[in-house]
């Protein structure tokens, strides 16, 4: 298991770890502390209540894409608070970039496949479209599946010699 935290030293893995049981609540506490964000500053960047990111905190298995969600935070700055968004297409090369496909992030994160392509079907479409009222004319990905993609690491390679 890899040496997380030492007194005055930050974080070593910049990236979440392969196996996200590795990700225990003090993982995600130390993370979270070495990129200076507050509870309630990445609460409001992923759009979630304070309440339910502690419950998160101390279960950060609960819904996977959170331990990777974590390693993807910049180093906190206050315009950063905001939500971040990115277009389906980029989300997507992102995954493939990173040597994933949907199905195995998918996998990863506790999720359906199916559930995945729906929360981008509806980014992808004008808000009226997807079934959602509002002014915008697009459903934007979730702040926190944004930096849990860019906190996701590369895949292992698979060596079959």
């Amino acid at each position: 298991m890899p040496n997380w935290k030492r007194e005055g030293e930050s974080v070593i893995c910049k990236t979440a770890p392969n196996d996200l049981t590795l990700v225990t609540p003090h993982v995600f506490e130390c993370v979270l502390r070495d990129k200076e964000w507050r509870q309630a500053d990445a609460a409001q960047r992923w759009e979630i209540s304070e309440r339910h990111f502690r419950r998160i905190k101390s279960e950060p298995l609960h819904r996977a894409y959170y331990a990777d969600a974590v390693y993807g935070l910049p180093k906190f700055r206050r315009n950063l608070v905001k939500p971040p968004r990115m277009p389906v297409d980029d989300f997507i090369s992102l995954i493939y970039k990173k040597g994933w496909n949907r199905s195995e992030v998918a996998e990863r994160w506790g999720y359906a496949r199916s559930t995945l392509s729906n929360i981008l079907r509806k980014a992808a479409l004008p808000a009226n479209e997807s079934g959602l009222e509002s002014d915008s004319i697009w459903v934007p990905i979730p702040g926190c599946l944004i930096d849990a993609v860019l906190g996701m690491p590369e895949k292992q390679k698979v060596n079959h010699e």
